[in-house]
């Protein structure tokens, strides 16, 4: 009978693609190619709006919330609301009162 791999033994059976550039390793063809933005400064998502652009799509949904208005990410603590889970993220340390240099930062 074929055995049934569990998701991490397909996982690990999956080729890495490794970036020509820094090394760093992929499992999917579509993250090799985002990464290498970050090398290529290429930024194909412009905002309709401002032309700003990005290399990602979801930085660029993110970023249209700044001319929308839209706020999704609410503080369960004080109710103030945020365009970017990011800003929400380093909003909550101020409730704990933790000094800023000590967060750790997101990289998205």
């Amino acid at each position: 009978f074929p055995l049934d791999l569990s998701c991490s033994d397909k996982k690990k059976r999956r080729s890495l693609l490794s970036c020509g550039i820094c090394g760093k390793t992929f499992d999917r063809p579509s993250l090799l190619k985002r990464h290498g933005r970050t090398h290529t400064g290429e930024k194909p998502h412009a905002c309709d709006v401002c032309d700003k652009a990005f290399s990602t799509k979801s930085s660029l949904n993110t970023h249209k919330r700044i001319h929308s208005g839209e706020k999704p990410h609410i503080c369960q603590l004080c109710g103030k609301k945020f365009t970017a889970s990011s800003n929400l993220y380093y909003h909550r340390m101020t409730h704990i009162k933790v000094p800023l240099a000590t967060i750790p930062l997101l990289i998205q």
